[in-house]
Order: C-alpha cells, then sequence, then structure tokens
C-alpha cells in the first residue's frame, strides 16, 4: 500500500531510517490514526509543560497542515529549528 521496498519497510521498522512527511501522512490514512498517535505520544506527553487548559486544547486536534509543520521542525538539526524559532518570534512580535 505504501508502494516501498521490502528493506526500506525494514529499515522503517528498526530505525534505520524514517518515512518521510508524505509516506506518514500515507501511513496515518491507511491506519486512521493521526500523527501524534502515529508516532506514539499520548495527549499527556504532548501537552507537558503546556500551562491552563486552554492552551492545552489548542494541540488536542491539529490540522494536517499544522501537523507537518511539526514533523518538518521535527526533521531539522538544531541550527535550523533556532533560525525557525527566532523568525516566528519576529512574525509575532510584529
Amino acid at each position: 500500500m505504501l508502494n516501498i521496498s521490502r528493506s526500506t519497510y525494514t529499515y522503517y521498522e528498526t530505525g534505520k531510517s524514517e518515512p518521510g512527511q508524505e509516506k506518514l501522512r500515507k501511513i496515518c490514512d491507511i491506519l486512521d490514526v493521526d500523527f501524534n498517535t502515529l508516532l506514539g505520544y499520548s495527549d499527556g506527553e504532548l501537552l507537558a509543560g503546556v500551562a491552563g487548559g486552554e492552551s492545552a486544547d489548542l494541540f488536542k486536534n491539529l490540522s494536517p497542515s499544522e501537523e507537518q509543520i511539526i514533523l518538518a521542525y521535527r526533521s531539522m538539526n538544531s541550527e535550523e529549528k533556532e533560525y525557525i524559532g527566532k523568525q516566528i518570534t519576529k512574525i509575532i512580535k510584529g
């Protein structure tokens, strides 16, 4: 269903490589789960450190585009994450 080789599947299973966003989306569709469930995060883990109930509710139902942004961020190295963080801060502050 994913149109990948057996070795690619084995690498995913053993953690030698990770599927890209497109493959992750397809896996989610096949399994009928969201990204957080697929990646093994419970609501409690995702919401740890988020202050207040209203803020916590924002993370319960992420849109597909929000999930893609989070996955892209997780795939970045520390320098890229720092750069993105600075850009977001600039945008928010105007």
